[in-house]
């Protein structure tokens, strides 16, 4: 029986965030399933122009968080 697999399954293969064996099933449904390979095709599309993510925070984002930190936590009964 072949599994019917959602958009969140697919998304969750182009994220790389499906287990092993879940990941060889998706392959093999899109060499064998012209639709479900059309609809991973727009996906994947959509991923690719997604924008990418700084994960650095600039030099005076860090100097605010440890200002901040450096102040004396407010405590109130």
């Amino acid at each position: 029986m072949e599994q019917p697999y959602t958009q969140e399954h697919l998304v969750q293969f182009i994220y790389k965030e499906t287990p092993v064996l879940e990941t060889f099933e998706i392959e093999d449904a899109l060499e064998n399933n012209a639709v479900l390979a059309n609809q991973c095709a727009t996906l994947m599309s959509a991923f690719n122009k997604l924008p990418e993510v700084k994960l650095n925070p600039s030099n005076q984002t860090i100097l605010r968080l440890l200002d901040y930190s450096r102040k004396p936590a407010k405590v109130s009964c």
